[in-house]
């Protein structure tokens, strides 16, 4: 997991899109879909549901026919977190002091 600092244009957009994108589940976003898009959607929903404090807000922010992208949230004694899922990297962005939705 890569973490991602506050102020920075990766920090910017991963908020951005937190708070204006949503193609829902990969159901939703896709209708149907391949097994392997599936099966990891299933594998980074099992890890948002263990995360403590888990906001219930997985949803999918990117999708090709090659690869899609998912966030999601959790609020611990840490503070508020962001968690950005691509094909090649697991992003995590802590919120500090900013307007959150």
């Amino acid at each position: 997991m890569t973490k991602v600092n506050l102020g920075t244009k990766l920090a910017d957009k991963i908020l951005w899109t937190f708070n204006h994108v949503n193609y829902g589940s990969i159901y939703e976003a896709y209708g149907t879909c391949s097994a392997k898009k599936i099966n990891s959607w299933k594998e980074i929903e099992s890890r948002a549901r263990a995360t403590e404090g888990y906001n219930h807000d997985l949803k999918v922010v990117a999708r090709s026919c090659h690869f899609y992208s998912t966030m999601y949230s959790f609020t611990n004694d840490e503070g508020k977190f962001i968690v950005y899922d691509t094909a090649g990297d697991t992003k995590i962005l802590k919120l500090e002091n900013v307007a959150f939705c």
